[in-house]
């Protein structure tokens, strides 16, 4: 789906040079399907592989938030919720008695527009300020994949905007529904502003779903690159014959299984925790 013919023969050669394919969505296994007759795992989004306190260890300080506010993560390269988000954000502050409106979007245009409201505006941030407006905020509105999924790994209430039109990107409605969630996406086009809906999100299912999901997705990964590895790439690398002391090995390790030590005649030498190592390829 929303793969152009063209590109088929392509798509499918280069998809059979790979052992293990992982996917985001449930379409995407459809899609390797077609395309390669291969059989793809839905894995979580890389982001939902650790939970709400990891992320927090790098949410950087903003001085001068409102005590209480609607964050709005709005990015349009899908396409454009103007002009009824600003209807619906309106109502949604009515809603919460005049809660403040935090707006983000890549978009000058619309930041002006959001301005004129008298929204506060955020100009630029990075992963440490979305972190901490994310969980901040009272309630978080997103058109964005990755607003929505963290706004589930930290169990906000929130809406997930969803496109009005024809498309292929089915991320956010998969996403959705894989949690058990569909609810929380509002077509603001089709359906109007959500003034029926709950303001609180009821996590009591999405939760014990979203952990199934990252255990699952874990195993697979560590399993995927165990297999690739054929089962002691990385330890014959850290044969006392072959290692260089570089510490490589132990910067890309990705269970922190790998530190470095000086030896009797004083050359840095890794040693495995063997509790923690899967014999991965890195």
């Amino acid at each position: 789906k929303g793969v152009d013919e063209v590109y088929w023969s392509d798509y499918s050669r280069l998809l059979r040079r790979y052992r293990s394919i992982s996917v985001r969505e449930a379409s995407g296994v459809e899609t390797v399907r077609d395309l390669a007759g291969m059989e793809a795992v839905q894995v979580a989004d890389p982001t939902l592989l650790i939970g709400c306190g990891e992320w927090m260890k790098f949410a950087a300080p903003m001085p001068g938030l409102p005590n209480r506010f609607i964050f709005c993560y709005c990015i349009d390269y899908v396409f454009n919720p103007f002009p009824e988000i600003k209807t619906f954000l309106s109502r949604l502050s009515d809603r919460l008695n005049g809660c403040d409106v935090v707006f983000y979007s890549c978009n000058g245009g619309h930041n002006r527009e959001a301005a004129g409201l008298g929204w506060q505006i955020v100009p630029d941030m990075g992963p440490g300020e979305f972190l901490r407006l994310m969980d901040a905020a009272e309630l978080v509105v997103s058109t964005s994949f990755h607003g929505v999924a963290f706004s589930v790994n930290f169990q906000k209430n929130f809406f997930a905007v969803i496109n009005p039109w024809p498309s292929a990107d089915c991320r956010v409605a998969d996403f959705l529904d894989s949690v058990g969630l569909s609810d929380r996406g509002v077509n603001l086009v089709r359906d109007g502003f959500g003034d029926g809906i709950s303001l609180q999100v009821d996590y009591g299912a999405a939760t014990p779903s979203l952990d199934e999901m990252r255990k699952r997705s874990m195993a697979y990964l560590l399993s995927s690159l165990s297999e690739a590895g054929g089962g002691g790439a990385m330890r014959q690398m850290l044969s006392a014959e072959k290692c260089t002391g570089c510490a490589a090995c132990a910067n890309v390790c990705p269970r922190h299984c790998i530190s470095m030590s000086e030896d009797e005649e004083g050359f840095r030498i890794p040693a495995v925790d063997d509790c923690q190592c899967v014999d991965c390829p890195f």
